[in-house]
């Protein structure tokens, strides 16, 4: 069995704000999750939970508008000695578990992949200020190459 070190770096994004002079941040409590040494062998290896504390994502605006928050990845995980080793974005998966305003449903609470650019939360305009905390899942294909495989997710808060 061949050992991988997964380590992701998370990517901040702020869209341009309609009104002049608005003020709107998005702040994330650690900028890396690292799934640590996964095994690669003939049934290839899981791991689910990360980082097991959640990782917390905190927006805030000051201009009373509806805003958004989208997840994406930019690129497979990618092994750091031979950018031809990939993990697909579909064995990387992201949920919502829990935010600040549990009277808004529209965080995405079940497992979504990394194939495309999804909305993890929609605020109404009476949402200020929002943490969602939020955690990954990931899938090692069988007979992978061993080494360090790194990927950027990128968070953007659209107002």
């Amino acid at each position: 069995m061949s050992r991988l070190c997964l380590f992701i770096i998370l990517i901040v994004s702020l869209a341009s704000p309609r009104a002049a002079y608005a003020v709107f941040t998005l702040e994330l409590n650690q900028t890396a999750v690292d799934f640590g040494d996964m095994d690669s062998g003939p049934s290839g290896s899981y791991r689910d939970d990360m980082p097991p504390q959640g990782m917390e994502v905190i927006c805030s605006t000051d201009q009373g508008n509806a805003w958004w928050l989208r997840i994406r990845n930019d690129q497979p995980l990618t092994n750091a000695s031979n950018p031809a080793s990939t993990i697909s974005n579909a064995n990387f998966k992201w949920y919502g578990v829990s935010t600040s305003d549990p009277a808004n449903m529209s965080l995405v609470t079940l497992r979504e992949d990394f194939t495309v650019e999804k909305t993890v939360y929609s605020a109404p305009n009476t949402e200020a200020q929002t943490t969602i905390r939020m955690k990954f899942e990931l899938t090692v294909p069988p007979a992978m190459q061993s080494g360090a495989y790194t990927s950027n997710i990128v968070f953007t808060l659209t107002e």
